[in-house]
């Protein structure tokens, strides 16, 4: 059975636009000099408040420390497009430039499963999921 060229076509084209969309947001997971930060873009959304401070897991990942009383450094994965800078010790979130002990805020979730595989460096029994992140105050 033949199929029309019109359908072969817009077969063709949706899987394309599938195919680029999916590659755009593959989750990353970067390290320098020991640091470890792990982004993602996030197909859904999770609308609790967070703030906190950023800092380094024992193991060098970077998270969320809450103000929480006896509150310990969360692993977070960051949203989409965030990075470590290449003086390694600021980091690009949402756009802005931060440092460790910079106070951010935003909307996420806390899970204890991630859409990504963590590293080592990163395995916890749960993870802060930022779909934002503005400075905090």
């Amino acid at each position: 059975m033949r199929r029309p060229r019109a359908y072969v076509l817009a077969t063709i084209l949706a899987t394309a636009v599938i195919s680029s969309c999916t590659a755009a947001q593959a989750p990353r997971v970067q390290e320098v000099d020991g640091i470890v930060m792990m982004s993602a873009y996030l197909n859904f959304g999770m609308d609790a408040f967070w703030e906190g401070t950023i800092e380094l897991t024992e193991t060098g990942c970077l998270g969320l420390l809450t103000d929480a009383p006896g509150a310990e450094v969360i692993p977070t994965l960051w949203p989409g497009g965030s990075s470590i800078e290449d003086d390694g010790e600021s980091f690009e979130i949402d756009g802005a430039i931060y440092r460790l002990g910079d106070k951010v805020r935003g909307e996420g979730g806390e899970d204890p499963a991630l859409p990504i595989d963590p590293v080592p460096a990163c395995e916890a029994d749960s993870y802060l999921l930022f779909n934002g992140v503005t400075p905090g105050s």
